[in-house]
């Protein structure tokens, strides 16, 4: 199995985990945001996506791309690495 569909797997166990689980939802502080743990927003494009990127010292530079109204973070997208 490729490593996209077993991380695919694992988004989907740990969003039904949030969504079913009621202990795990409540324990989580309601200000802890899907945008509050998101890097600050690198630039918009004139389509209206939001772009971020990220270093670390494994793999280097990554740029993301996500809808800006995304709170669910279903549309984000790796745009380069």
């Amino acid at each position: 199995m490729s490593i996209s569909s077993k991380l695919k797997i694992l988004r989907v166990l740990c969003e039904l985990q949030l969504e079913h689980n009621i202990r795990l939802r409540e324990s989580i502080p309601t200000a802890l945001r899907a945008m509050d743990m998101r890097h600050l927003v690198t630039g918009v494009d004139k389509d209206g996506l939001a772009y971020y990127f990220q270093i670390d010292s494994k793999y280097g530079l990554r740029l993301y791309t996500t809808e800006q109204d995304d709170e669910s973070g279903t549309s984000w997208t790796l745009v380069a690495r």
